[in-house]
């Protein structure tokens, strides 16, 4: 299985296409993607799924209800690193992240699972279940 990098001095996120292609990627200003940024790559509504590598894994929250198409590297990676559910798809294209780079926090307690990304959501990300 796939294990995306560990958070570090040079982690870079990695968007991985519903195309089975893996592509690192950078915030534009280099240290944190805005709330459209996540939206470009993901798709208009996210949902995070925070991983055991202690990243955040960000899908398009509508993706199985738009009937987008099945991402069986997330998949893979979704079910190995978290509590998804076991019948749950991973589906669409999703970006992993750094909490340093989807919200600004270097740990999981500070986090604690759900953020606000700068005040720019009204309310938390949905942990997916």
């Amino acid at each position: 299985m796939m294990k995306p990098k560990p958070e570090g001095r040079d982690a870079m996120a990695l968007l991985i296409k519903a195309a089975k292609v893996a592509v690192p990627v950078t915030p534009k200003n280099g240290r944190q993607f805005t709330l459209a940024e996540l939206q470009g790559y993901v798709g208009a509504h996210l949902e995070a799924l925070p991983l055991s590598s202690g990243q955040i894994m960000c899908l398009n929250e509508e993706g199985e209800r738009k009937h987008l198409a099945f991402n069986a590297l997330a998949d893979e990676i979704a079910h190995g690193q978290s509590s998804i559910a076991p019948l749950r798809k991973v589906v669409g294209d999703v970006l992993i992240a750094t909490r340093t780079e989807t919200d600004g926090r270097e740990n999981q307690e500070e986090s604690n699972g759900y953020r606000e990304h700068r005040g720019a959501y009204r309310a938390p990300f949905r942990r997916l279940a």
